[in-house]
This record gives C-alpha cells, sequence and structure tokens, in this order.
C-alpha cells in the first residue's frame, strides 16, 4: 500500500471505509461527515443523506461488503484514496434480485476535509461496472439508472418547491 501522509486529514476517511462502508455503522455518520456535506459520483450530486441510502442499499445487496484502502495520499485537506470493494450480491437492495454473484469493483475517490470531518467527496461512477458484474442486462442496467436519476431529480425539485 504507498501513502503519503503528513497529517490527520485521512482519518474521517479511514474511518469512511472501515467503519461505515465495511463494518455498516451509519451510525457513525455525523462524526465523518458535516451535515450537508454534498457527494458526488461522476455526473451524479447527491445530498449526504442520499449517498447514505445508497449505501445502505448496496450493504443489503451485499451484506459481506468489504471496502479495502488500496493508496491513501494526503494534500494539504484534500485526500485522494485508490479503493477496492469485494462482496457477494446475495441480498436485496436496490430493486436487485439476488444474483449470488461475486464482484470486485476499484476506484478512486478524493475527499475534502475540514475540521476533521469531510465536508465534500466527490468519487467515480461505479454503478455502470457493477451492475454488469451482477450480470444486469445492458437494457435493464439503463432503465435502472435513468429511473435512478430521474427519481433523485424530481425529489430535489420537489424539496425545492417545499422549502
Amino acid at each position: 500500500m504507498s501513502q503519503h501522509i503528513s497529517g490527520q486529514n485521512h482519518l474521517p476517511v479511514r474511518q469512511l471505509y472501515e467503519d461505515l462502508f465495511t463494518r455498516g455503522s451509519y451510525e457513525l455518520t455525523g462524526q465523518v461527515f458535516h451535515s450537508g456535506c454534498p457527494v458526488h459520483f461522476g455526473n451524479r450530486h447527491l445530498k449526504l443523506e442520499e449517498a447514505v441510502d445508497e449505501g445502505k442499499g448496496w450493504r443489503s445487496a451485499a451484506p459481506n461488503l468489504v471496502m479495502t484502502v488500496d493508496q491513501i495520499r494526503e494534500t494539504g485537506n484534500m485526500v485522494y484514496v485508490s479503493w477496492s470493494a469485494r462482496g457477494t450480491h446475495t441480498g436485496e437492495g436496490h430493486g436487485l434480485r439476488p444474483s449470488r454473484r461475486p464482484f470486485l469493483l476499484r476506484g478512486n475517490s478524493r475527499f475534502l476535509v475540514v475540521d476533521g470531518k469531510i465536508a465534500e467527496a466527490w468519487n467515480e461512477e461505479y454503478r455502470p461496472e457493477l451492475l454488469r458484474q451482477l450480470g444486469v442486462s445492458g437494457p435493464k442496467a439503463f432503465m435502472m439508472l435513468f429511473t435512478l436519476n430521474l427519481w433523485s431529480m424530481l425529489k430535489g425539485f420537489i424539496v425545492s418547491l417545499i422549502s
């Protein structure tokens, strides 16, 4: 594992991977993230609560999910991570019936850490590759992602009308 650690900003990022993602300890979200932290997945922009719900859904789908920090580098308030995720799709989550297929994903993320908590997160979009590994056909994956994205946009629009 290659690392360049100069301060303490990597600590909440490690806690994210070890406690929230791998152990499913989502009650620690407030210790790891600033309230209102935006989370980006490629071109998708989620509120923290939406990103946490997405994570919980994948944890339900793969209860044995393990996310590993393969490389971590800290530059000032930015923390850069190369990670891997392993699991087996044995549970239900995100509307998918268990395929019993194992998956292995690799990706990169970066985090802005302010006052010991993650203030903003940028991630590569992982869903198309995960769905491919789970055996979801191209057209079904497209419709699923389209529907999820549309639903997310509609929720945001409705919340903005109410506020």
